[in-house]
């Protein structure tokens, strides 16, 4: 028995990709696997993003409280990445 088949056959696998698996042919397969990849790829970068701006609210709101608290400002995001690179 090959691995294939043995995938197949697991409930824990998303449908697509169960049915991906027991397809007979090859073109099929790669186009509904570049699908599959590319439907994936879009969720992962859309979450990224959504983790990248609360990432940046989070410490646009820690620099701020910190100000209120008497520590001096945090500099621009911009500015501290620009230093870093020339350096």
């Amino acid at each position: 028995m090959s691995a294939a088949p043995a995938l197949a056959l697991d409930e824990n696998l998303p449908a697509e990709l169960r049915e991906l698996l027991n397809s007979p042919g090859g073109a099929e397969f790669e186009q509904a696997l570049d699908a599959i990849v590319r439907q994936r790829e879009q969720h992962m970068f859309r979450a990224l993003g959504q983790l990248a701006r609360d990432l940046h609210d989070a410490v646009r709101r820690l620099g701020s409280d910190l100000a209120q608290d008497g520590f001096p400002a945090m500099p621009p995001m911009r500015a501290v990445t620009c230093r870093m690179r020339w350096k």
